[in-house]
């Protein structure tokens, strides 16, 4: 409720990368499901990438009305029928969690006065091992085909996935058997 419910960035300079035309630039959207559904989602990435530069503007027919506002008896119909859905929900969740229950105390009791099994060492502190922020952060480098074939040679059993359509120094590694 903090952030907007859309973002939008002009990515420039990507012609200094080497592999974009002159004049390259990338548009970077975040729009939250709330703010769009699929179909106007897609259309505003139709309008977007647009080849002319006055298109023929679209005139849409507004047919949608609202329901009617709902009168006292409707809303207490609702709101018993809401409560009551949480109710049994809960409920059938909290039934779901018995069984492990007896099984947990029963661990607990059982292990009195033996040795406390090794704890497991955690997995070393990385950018991937973070709490995930609002804000998403991504690089890209390139290797040659050479490069790459290079890296996969220093590790037994992996291949290279070129995923074709793409130039031979735009390759990919994985671990995964071709």
């Amino acid at each position: 409720m903090t952030r907007p419910v859309w973002e939008m960035y002009v990515i420039e300079g990507l012609d200094n990368t080497g592999i974009f035309p002159k004049g390259s630039f990338a548009i970077m959207t975040k729009i939250h499901h709330a703010a769009v559904d699929g179909v106007s989602g897609a259309e505003i990435t139709m309008l977007l990438h647009d080849l002319e530069p006055n298109p023929e503007k679209v005139h849409f027919q507004d047919n949608w009305r609202p329901d009617p506002v709902p009168g006292i008896p409707e809303l207490i119909l609702r709101s018993g029928y809401n409560n009551t859905a949480r109710v049994v929900g809960t409920a059938s969740t909290l039934l779901g969690k018995i069984p492990g229950l007896g099984a947990s105390a029963w661990k607990m009791v059982s292990s009195i006065g033996t040795e406390p099994e090794p704890k497991e060492e955690k997995a070393p502190v990385t950018l991937f091992s973070q709490p995930l922020s609002p804000h998403r952060t991504w690089d890209a480098c390139f290797f040659s085909l050479e490069e790459i074939k290079q890296i996969k040679n220093s590790v037994a059993g992996t291949t290279i996935n070129d995923r074709g359509g793409h130039r031979k120094s735009d390759s990919a590694i994985s671990g995964f058997p071709a």
